[in-house]
C-alpha cells in the first residue's frame, strides 16, 4: 500500500478504536491528514449506517427481479415497495433487479 493508503486506514481504525478526530497524528502530510480524515470520517459513517446483510440484499432483489419478470410477461407495471428517502438503499436494489428481470435492464 503507498502512504495516503495507510493513512486511510490508520484513520478508519483510530474512529474504530474510539478516539475522535483530535487524534490524528499530528507530523502527517497535508495529503495524510485529508486521507486520515476521509478514513476516520468513512468510518463513522460506516457505522451510522451499516451495509445490509447479504440474505437481506438477496431478498430484495429477488422480489425485484421477479416482479420485473412478471410485468414483462403481463404488462404491468409493480411499483417499488420501498421509499427512496427511508429506505435507499433497499429502493436502489429493488429498483435494479426490477429493470435486470423486465428486460429493460443491464
Amino acid at each position: 500500500m503507498d502512504d495516503n493508503t495507510d493513512r486511510f486506514y490508520e484513520g478508519y481504525d483510530a474512529f474504530q478504536s474510539g478516539k475522535s478526530e483530535s487524534n490524528m497524528p499530528e507530523n502527517l502530510s497535508e495529503d495524510g491528514q485529508r486521507y486520515w480524515l476521509a478514513g476516520f470520517r468513512k468510518a463513522a459513517h460506516t457505522a451510522e449506517n451499516p451495509p445490509l446483510p447479504v440474505d437481506e440484499y438477496h431478498r430484495i432483489a429477488d422480489l425485484g427481479y421477479s416482479a420485473g419478470l412478471a410485468d414483462s410477461k403481463n404488462g404491468s407495471v409493480t411499483p417499488n415497495p420501498f421509499d427512496a428517502d427511508q429506505e435507499p438503499e433497499q429502493n436502489d436494489i429493488w429498483a435494479a433487479s426490477y429493470l435486470d428481470g423486465s428486460g429493460n435492464g443491464f
